[in-house]
């Protein structure tokens, strides 16, 4: 949320949808590779999971700071926006509350990403070494391909979507596709490992 708000500060309306795009990039991106990097550094080093832990707290203080003294509020040169009564907390979550779009967006997004989520941090990995006969590192493997297809794929839709400017139909043609390449992923069994991995990608 804290990005969204910075990008609907630092970029016109009609770029939200790419660089909201470029958000899930990063974050999947650093998903992806954090996971690599974590079991490495935990091989090599005589570092604890409660120390290792530790650190990444301590590089999140330090990106706090960070923020903190370079992240500016507006753009400079431009106009802060006029506020002509500052609305407390329950006030502005009523208006959200209140608003249809708050409820149909928020159901969609989590009904397209929650069963993804739970099949690749879950039994997914499990599912096709036993389905699939894959090897554990090729099960691994296949399922990181989710989350570059995330990596990729986000900024491409948000860019398409602000050039069109229409975003049902890319709403609908994602919950199309994710319906049919999840079924054959589910139903069908000895996929080999470049076909599972384009189909999670």
């Amino acid at each position: 949320i804290g990005c969204m708000k910075l990008i609907s500060i630092w970029f016109e309306s009609a770029e939200f949808a790419k660089m909201t795009g470029f958000m899930m990039t990063v974050g999947m991106l650093g998903a992806g590779v954090s996971e690599n990097i974590i079991q490495d550094i935990l091989s090599f080093t005589n570092l604890s999971w409660s120390g290792l832990l530790r650190f990444v707290g301590y590089f999140g203080l330090l990106l706090c700071l960070l923020y903190l003294f370079f992240i500016e509020d507006s753009k400079p040169g431009s106009k802060p926006p006029v506020i002509e009564k500052q609305e407390g907390l329950f006030d502005a979550l009523t208006v959200v509350v209140r608003c249809p779009q708050s409820w149909v967006l928020s159901l969609y997004s989590g009904f397209m990403f929650s069963p993804v989520a739970a099949f690749v941090a879950s039994w997914g990995k499990s599912f096709i070494h036993v389905v699939d006969r894959f090897t554990d590192a090729q099960s691994t493997g296949a399922i990181s391909f989710v989350r570059f297809g995330f990596a990729l794929g986000s900024p491409f839709w948000g860019w398409l979507s602000d050039l069109v400017g229409k975003r049902k139909v890319f709403l609908f043609i994602a919950s199309v596709s994710s319906l049919c390449l999840s079924t054959i992923i589910i139903y069908i069994p000895g996929l080999s490992v470049v076909l599972v991995s384009l189909l999670f990608f």
